[in-house]
């Protein structure tokens, strides 16, 4: 009965080791959303990005008209005029703003690919914009990325690079 119990115990732990291999780490590597130029936040105009207030927060100019979901997440909230999505992964959100003058924006410049509450994976298509429609109306026309985690999280390091593509890996967040 003693080596019995002795094997039990051996090979719950070699399952449990086993099933530990496929468990989520809660590290989460964060793709860039857009394919273009990188601009650092303390660039931006817009103060609450160039401060970090809502996050750490990185910008880019793009060179293509999509967005694609930077990770395995959940639509959150999508802006009444569609430039912006609010995106839950773990316990971190990602803000994602197609420019930051909403005001001088109109509904048709976004075509959305995703609805709110839906549960999408990484790369997947979430909206096209009109990129010249945009450009006419607003000529700092700059796309942002924001990493917004709890008091308990830590900062935010984004990748260093002067020019980001869909596949490049921003940063990556623990959100366990």
């Amino acid at each position: 009965m003693n080596r019995q119990k002795k094997l039990v115990i051996l090979v719950l732990r070699y399952v449990s080791i086993f099933l530990n291999l496929f468990k989520d780490s809660g590290y989460h590597k964060i793709l860039s959303p857009f394919d273009g130029n990188i601009v650092p936040s303390d660039m931006i105009a817009e103060s609450n990005i160039s401060r970090d207030v809502f996050g750490n927060s990185l910008g880019i100019q793009p060179v293509e008209n999509k967005v694609l979901s930077p990770c395995a997440c959940i639509v959150e909230r999508i802006s009444p005029v569609g430039n912006a999505m609010l995106l839950k992964v773990g316990n971190a959100h990602l803000i994602i703003n197609i420019g930051l003058e909403f005001e001088k924006y109109k509904k048709e410049f976004f075509k959305l690919n995703v609805v709110e509450g839906q549960r999408i994976s990484k790369g997947q298509k979430l909206m096209s914009f009109d990129i010249e429609k945009i450009y006419k109306v607003d000529t700092n026309f700059v796309c942002t990325i924001t990493v917004k985690q709890n008091r308990t999280s830590r900062h935010v390091s984004f990748i260093n690079a002067k020019h980001v593509s869909f596949d490049t890996i921003l940063c990556t967040l623990n959100v366990l």
